[in-house]
């Protein structure tokens, strides 16, 4: 696995090794990519390159599909999306696995066994994205301190080896992009450690909340010396699809969160470890995605005991002639949908608590409390700092939809929805005025 910043010449250092095992013997390879619609989208050029700028044409055949060298040797490309192919293919000795930031956990565990043997050497070669992108995660987090005090970890049970590369590794990195570095690194040195230095960055340009005032909420309580108070509302936000999604699950205690995890399973399995959660939490009052699988929530649970209300994202806003949080427009005037005016609120309240850990006072029922000892502190950071607004045709505010996410390479933000929900949820009383979907917030 090689991970690092641009103009390392990791891929092409791959390029190349592959280039001469093709010459000593006959193997085949694959190089792959999360998603591939043309060839264009491989390494075909830059193994063309290679070849072309040390003279090897006569020992290879290329076509705009392979490349085969007078050894017998072949190497294909195909997208992860091409499965079939990809299970079909036999005796495979290299995989070359590029921009593998994309690679979901689904991907990981399932997909990559399927071409992985004893006689397999697999590259994975990526530039660091988030820190909770799935390779990043499963096999870099694990390892950083190793990693960034030797610059390489080796697992030899494991046949697992890491190796961070930079630039500054680079000593054919040419003198006009040497120039280039140094003008980001002195105009932003964040996004110079981010794209050169190999520095996941969990913050999105544009993003709707600011991630400033998202790590304000850190322990606030214990910086504003709030005690937790107020009723227990949890919300839960199935997954979508086996797919790398996740379900996701929040408990409130008034605004300070108690309860943050999201798992993998079937919706059956998800709902039975919600249930389990809400029980070890004395949780009465629950709220739930009901939309596409979610719809079949409550019949699963089949717990009388227990207060579940339903939440459509896509739905109307709540009572839209009334003033928003800005106090100018209206609701109907501000919101495209439901969805938008929770996080608007989670927003506010976020905002609020920046305001107060910064020294103004503000009504303690607006602070959130986000503690650093939750399991998933950091990917709830994370997902709260990747969203983005959409334009609207109605000029309304409009979160980008999860495919859109997915489109740019943002896991779904299952933690933040379910927070966004049990805080703007009727059953949670400690920060408005509300008793149904149908009554007005109080701000």
């Amino acid at each position: 696995m090689i991970a690092g910043g641009r103009n390392s010449g990791k891929s092409h250092s791959i390029a190349k090794y592959i280039i001469i095992q093709t010459l000593k013997s006959k193997i085949n390879v694959l190089c792959t990519r999360k998603t591939q619609t043309s060839i264009s989208d491989s390494v075909h050029r830059l193994l063309c390159d290679i070849i072309v700028n040390n003279n090897l044409e006569d020992y290879f055949t290329i076509t705009d599909r392979t490349i085969k060298s007078f050894t017998g040797s072949e190497i294909v490309f195909y997208g992860l999306q091409d499965s079939s192919k990809i299970k079909s293919m036999e005796n495979v000795e290299i995989v070359f696995l590029e921009e593998c930031d994309a690679l979901t956990d689904y991907d990981i565990t399932t997909l990559i066994p399927t071409f992985r043997s004893d006689s397999t050497r697999l590259f994975f070669v990526f530039n660091p994205r988030s820190s909770q992108d799935a390779v990043y995660k499963n096999y870099i987090t694990p390892h950083l301190h190793e990693l960034n005090t030797d610059g390489h970890y080796t697992n030899d049970d494991l046949n697992l080896s890491i190796q961070l590369i930079n630039y500054t590794d680079n000593p054919f990195i040419s003198d006009s992009s040497l120039k280039e570095i140094e003008l980001m690194k002195a105009s932003s040195y964040s996004q110079y450690e981010h794209h050169y230095l190999g520095v996941p960055n969990d913050y999105t340009e544009n993003a709707f909340i600011n991630s400033e005032c998202i790590n304000a909420c850190i322990d606030s309580f214990k910086q504003l010396g709030i005690i937790e108070s107020g009723r227990k509302v949890a919300a839960y936000d199935p997954a979508d699809s086996l797919d790398g999604d996740t379900h996701g699950l929040c408990v409130l205690k008034g605004n300070s969160i108690q309860v943050l995890e999201d798992y993998h399973s079937h919706l059956n399995d998800g709902v039975r470890t919600m249930l389990t959660v809400l029980d070890d939490n004395n949780v009465k009052n629950c709220v739930y995605d009901s939309v596409g699988i979610g719809a079949g929530v409550e019949g699963i649970a089949n717990r009388p005991d227990l207060n579940f209300v339903n939440y459509k994202g896509g739905s109307a806003v709540l009572e839209p002639t009334l003033k928003s949080i800005n106090n100018i427009e209206t609701n109907g005037d501000m919101y495209l949908n439901l969805r938008v005016q929770s996080y608007d609120y989670l927003k506010f309240l976020i905002t609020q608590t920046y305001r107060a850990v910064h020294g103004e006072y503000i009504d303690p029922k607006f602070i959130l409390n986000i503690p650093s000892t939750l399991t998933n502190t950091n990917k709830l950071i994370a997902e709260l700092s990747r969203l983005k607004l959409k334009s609207s045709n109605r000029e309304l505010l409009q979160l980008e939809s999860k495919a859109d996410m997915t489109k740019r390479g943002v896991s779904s933000p299952n933690l933040a929805d379910s927070l966004a929900m049990a805080i703007y949820s009727p059953l949670n009383a400690q920060s408005k005025t509300v008793q149904n979907w149908n009554t007005p917030l109080k701000f």
